[in-house]
């Protein structure tokens, strides 16, 4: 009898312990947790990530949701860097929850952030963000001026739409093609002329193309198709991402391909920038599927650094994986987020991948559970 109860004891005494040890680590779960916020809150996103990884090893697991928060602090980081890869995720990942963050980043000094700045809210598509826009239209930079009007067209301000033919009507034949590209998004025929000209200069006949099969022209596609088989590379490319956008899934293979190119081109800077592999995956954002998610994970995993600190690549194939939601890549990605390796530009742009994949499949499941 006494042995039995020494046993009934021990037991107890176990129990107790173990659930004291778990009271403990849930504590201890809850203040690393404000830990993070309060540091992504001040922009010290790499104290946050390390801090994040601390409670990554405590508990196993990942806490997607903790990854975002540290993103969107990462628009209030010192490091220009930093703050425009994390705006550059947002862009293409984030939701309404990042608008107060960029409302900071519309005022930042560098044009670069305040592009990125109006990119985001014109991707994020929130109504609510268009008096953010408006300032912008007066700034010194004329393509700060021009990504805010874009931004407000998208945001269906088509009061806009004067403003933005103003600077066509000044503009280089850059800065129309940018321009028509959204006017072209409304039906806006009034640039047909600039688009049938357009098609005659090696650097825009393919954009040009795009937008003329927009507003109907349905044979001007074949423009696109036999760009494809053009002998320089960098305009096969242009005519294969411009057809991307268009949502033609025949070009999957060309885009594999061209995923294997490491060639170089351009001034010194670029010359270190695989652009065709870079332009291949930034495509494959638009029309790719599962089956090529293991090349870019394979991307991904590559140790090679083209800017010396950072990686574009190993960026664009984060971003590329979230918007194809490919579930089966999260374990990669967070290999690469807790590696020494990667910088914290590409840690934070990874850990809003991963928050971006993760949040589709809890959706997923809820609609599942709702139906």
């Amino acid at each position: 009898m006494k042995f039995k109860l020494s046993i009934f004891y021990l037991l107890l005494i176990n129990y107790f312990l173990a659930r004291q040890e778990i009271m403990d680590l849930n504590i201890d779960k809850e203040r690393l947790i404000d830990q993070i916020k309060g540091l992504a809150e001040k922009g010290e996103s790499k104290e946050a990530i390390n801090k994040y990884l601390v409670l990554f090893n405590k508990t196993g697991q990942i806490f997607p949701e903790l990854l975002y928060v540290i993103g969107l602090g990462a628009t209030k980081n010192k490091s220009g860097l930093v703050k425009n890869y994390s705006l550059l995720a947002i862009s293409q990942l984030g939701d309404n929850r990042a608008i107060p963050y960029i409302k900071t980043t519309l005022l930042d000094n560098s044009s670069t952030t305040k592009i990125l700045s109006c990119r985001a809210l014109g991707n994020i598509g929130d109504k609510n963000s268009v008096s953010l826009l408006y300032p912008l239209l007066e700034d010194k930079d004329k393509w700060v001026r021009i990504e805010a009007a874009k931004a407000l067209l998208k945001l269906r301000e088509y009061k806009i739409v004067g403003l933005l033919h103003e600077e066509f009507n000044k503009g280089d034949v850059r800065v129309k093609m940018e321009i028509a590209k959204s006017l072209v998004e409304i039906g806006d025929t009034t640039i047909l002329p600039f688009l049938k000209e357009a098609l005659k200069n090696d650097e825009t006949k393919f954009e040009a193309a795009k937008c003329l099969f927009k507003l109907g022209d349905k044979n001007i596609i074949s423009v696109l198709h036999q760009g494809l088989r053009d002998k320089n590379e960098l305009q096969a490319m242009m005519a294969a991402k411009e057809l991307a956008e268009l949502g033609e899934k025949s070009i999957i293979p060309f885009l594999k391909e061209k995923l294997k190119s490491n060639k170089k081109f351009g001034p010194p800077l670029l010359k270190r920038i695989p652009l065709l592999k870079i332009e291949a995956i930034k495509a494959l954002a638009k029309v790719g599927n599962e089956e090529v998610a293991p090349d870019l994970i394979e991307i991904l995993k590559s140790k090679n650094k083209e800017l010396v600190i950072i990686s574009v690549v190993k960026i664009e194939s984060a971003i590329t994986l979230a918007i194809l939601r490919n579930r089966s890549a999260i374990p990669f990605l967070f290999e690469e987020f807790k590696s020494e390796l990667n910088h914290e530009a590409e840690k934070i742009v990874i850990g809003i991948a991963i928050w971006k994949i993760s949040e589709e499949q809890n959706n997923m499941l809820k609609n599942q559970n709702n139906f």
